[in-house]
């Protein structure tokens, strides 16, 4: 606390953390308390006047009341668990991985926001001015409408079923390992898509012209819309994407797509059933009572091969 102590009462504008007068390249320095890593459990009063507060790195569990003529908040790498009222003034904050379960309302001025890496269970209504929103590994279910002026987003790792309308400045996004069924409409400006991990994706809308990066997993069979002439990079991992026949009319292939899945939901299911009775503990019961000792068990394995030996007398 004491270099803290000290950094803000030698703090001046025209001055960085270690006393150097900043020329006029450097103006992006101008304004910045920087009170990284020093072991902080706690931040003392700030001073007025601060534009940028940088104190990443600590292990904060809340912050005190914020100068109002602050424009940049840098506190990711805390245990916070609630942030104070933003000022209005504030256009980027980054707060990633600390404990927060929810953010407090956003300045109307804000354009970056890290949230990231937290708990967060829904979040507050999203300014207009934003135009990068990263809100990766919460515990999401939906999200607000966006900023008409977005131009990435990034919410991957939550439990989205459902994305708002996209804006058509957006130009990446990035919603892989959700919940989701399908995707909105995708913009024009869109340069990359990331929809990985998302087992119930059956389809993919249009892909716009200006895509050139593309990765996506499914569970099922996937409507695979054609590519763009300007893609550079395809991933499509884990996937069984179902091809047109010769002259197969759009109908009779979403048709034959939906026998497909149907096949595979009775197969899924019959697969589960055989393996209930399979691991039942009364068979596990006599395979222990079998094979009792650990050299009886690997001449078993070496003999016939992991769990070849099982015979359909014992499933049946």
């Amino acid at each position: 606390m004491d270099i803290a102590i000290q950094r803000i009462q030698e703090w001046d504008y025209n001055y960085d953390t270690y006393g150097d007068n900043l020329d006029s390249g450097d103006k992006y320095l101008r304004g910045r308390l920087d009170l990284d890593s020093l072991g902080l459990t706690e931040l003392p009063e700030l001073p007025d006047g601060i534009e940028s507060l940088w104190c990443q790195g600590n292990h904060l569990i809340s912050l005190p009341t914020l100068p109002v003529t602050l424009t940049e908040l840098i506190c990711n790498n805390n245990d916070l668990m609630s942030l104070p009222v933003l000022p209005a003034g504030l256009k980027t904050l980054i707060c990633w991985n600390n404990r927060l379960t929810s953010l407090p309302l956003l300045p109307t001025n804000l354009e970056r926001l890290e949230c990231q890496h937290n708990e967060i269970i829904s979040m507050p209504p999203l300014p207009n001015n934003l135009t990068f929103l990263s809100c990766t590994d919460n515990k999401l279910t939906e999200l607000p409408p966006l900023s008409a002026y977005l131009k990435e987003l990034r919410c991957s790792d939550n439990k989205l079923t459902e994305l708002p309308p996209l804006p058509k400045t957006l130009i990446q996004l990035r919603c892989r390992d959700n919940e989701l069924s399908s995707l909105p409409q995708l913009p024009n400006t869109l340069n990359g898509l990331e929809c990985a991990m998302n087992w119930k994706l059956l389809s993919l809308p249009p892909l716009p012209n200006s895509l050139t990066y593309l990765s996506f997993t499914s569970g099922y069979p996937l409507l695979m819309p054609e590519l763009p002439a300007y893609l550079e990079q395809l991933h499509c991992y884990w996937n069984e994407v179902l091809e047109c026949r010769i002259n197969e009319s759009n109908s009779e292939y979403i048709a034959r797509f939906k026998e497909i899945k149907r096949t595979i939901t009775r197969v899924t299911a019959i697969k589960e059933a055989l393996m209930e009775r399979c691991w039942h503990p009364d068979r596990l019961t006599s395979m222990i009572e079998r094979f009792g000792t650990v050299s009886q068990w690997n001449h078993e394995l070496r003999e016939y091969g992991t769990f070849d030996f099982m015979t359909m007398d014992e499933v049946l």
